[in-house]
């Protein structure tokens, strides 16, 4: 009824914002001053996670972990071009990074070129992570779980928050409601690299155990009824500025 006869201003947004999955988390960033001018810092690990675009665009976030923070700190988009142009993207910008995230399928051999995107990415010198395969539901709580940890940088990441906040579900014409699975639109390519850097954030930690991965790793999934505990050495807290 909303969506079809709003009354109020005020009632044909709230229709909309039902649909997104983390409009709500962006909008608490902002209004908590967690979107602005995030700087890199030299003395921290950079990563990127990327979605690798076959028919679509690549997209590509770069960022710092330090403490409970994450700091995004630069992205880039763009579609219809090889590999080797976001390669060179990545070789370009003044990162030192430590690992890159893929999907799950850059293991899978091309057909053009019999190599898969890994052996690719290697024979230019660079070695890319796989990201576990995962339904999108747990990516998409993944993300929910980490978006209140993330400060981002407004000038540099303006095209990929753009992504989350319209990342939206599949709206079903026929039956009045929304499906549990997301629409693909502009947001999407955005939206699914961001899930892929809340599914290996616990990869980007050094000195961790096993066990301490594990946890990790439920925690970004399940929030705190799996994760490490707060006083815990990796998250010693840090400011972003």
């Amino acid at each position: 009824m909303l969506r079809e006869y709003p009354s109020t201003p005020e009632e044909a947004f709230q229709a909309t914002a039902d649909g997104l999955y983390y409009g709500r988390y962006l909008t608490k960033a902002r209004t908590e001053g967690r979107i602005g001018h995030v700087y890199h810092d030299p003395n921290l690990p950079t990563f990127a996670s990327m979605d690798l675009g076959f028919n679509d665009s690549t997209a590509i976030w770069w960022f710092q972990v330090a403490g409970q923070e994450i700091r995004l700190i630069d992205y880039y988009e763009r579609s219809g071009e090889p590999l080797t142009h976001y390669l060179k993207i990545l070789k370009d910008k003044p990162y030192s990074l430590s690992k890159i995230f893929v999907p799950h399928d850059a293991a899978a051999t091309e057909y053009g070129s019999g190599l898969t995107r890994m052996q690719i990415a290697r024979n230019h010198g660079m070695e890319l992570s796989l990201t576990p395969k995962l339904e999108i539901s747990e990516g998409i709580d993944a993300v929910r779980n980490i978006l209140d940890r993330c400060w981002f940088d407004e000038g540099k990441c303006s095209q990929g928050i753009k992504s989350l906040e319209n990342y939206k579900k599949e709206w079903d014409d026929r039956h009045g409601y929304w499906k549990n699975r997301p629409v693909h639109n502009f947001a999407s390519d955005g939206a699914d690299a961001f899930r892929y850097l809340a599914i290996n954030l616990e990869n980007t930690k050094t000195g961790m155990t096993a066990e301490d991965a594990k946890r990790m790793r439920n925690q970004a999934l399940y929030g705190n009824r799996g994760g490490l505990a707060a006083e815990h050495p990796l998250f010693s807290t840090g400011g972003p500025f």
